[in-house]
């Protein structure tokens, strides 16, 4: 849901769709694939979404496209915001970006497996993540692992930050 209160839905038929809040079609922009993640709103009121076809789009809250970051596979994890309004997401190409507001990549760290989890940002910066391998990722501001913690299978699932700092996944 973005500030102006319109709610934002990828789709499996490869749309992003607004809704104003009494669920009138606003505008949809198409994307080249799927949309299995969901769009994240910055505080300018920037709409970021995922699609499988390799590609994080920026786009106004108007549904006018800003800018494209293209990856080497597909994405199905949703973008996480920071507070210092960095974008992060995982890939299909086994890494985690770190897209600024600009379009410029900040950093990329290799993961070892396909990401579908969606990242989540801790108030210092520290981004968490899953993967398919198996691990929980935690990556720095910078893009350095800080540590990982292998699980008992695969980690699909997107990690939460509760309010004593506990990582749940």
């Amino acid at each position: 849901i973005g500030i102006d209160g319109n709610i934002y839905v990828g789709s499996h038929d490869s749309f992003l769709y607004a809704f104003d809040n009494t669920g009138k079609l606003k505008w949809k922009f198409q994307t080249g694939a799927s949309i299995r993640a969901t769009p994240a709103v910055a505080g300018d009121g920037t709409i970021y979404v995922t699609s499988l076809d390799n590609r994080l789009y920026a786009l106004r809250p108007d549904g006018v496209l800003k800018w494209v970051y293209t990856t080497k596979k597909g994405i199905s994890s949703s973008p996480a915001i920071s507070h210092d309004n960095i974008i992060y997401f995982g890939s299909h190409d086994r890494y985690l970006y770190a897209i600024t507001p600009a379009w410029l990549l900040k950093w990329s760290t290799y993961l070892g497996n396909i990401s579908a989890s969606s990242p989540a940002v801790s108030e210092k910066g520290t981004v968490y993540i899953g993967s398919l391998n198996g691990f929980v990722y935690a990556v720095d501001f910078m893009g350095k692992i800080k540590w990982k913690f292998k699980a008992s299978g695969a980690v699909r699932a997107s990690p939460s930050i509760g309010e004593d700092g506990t990582i749940y996944i």
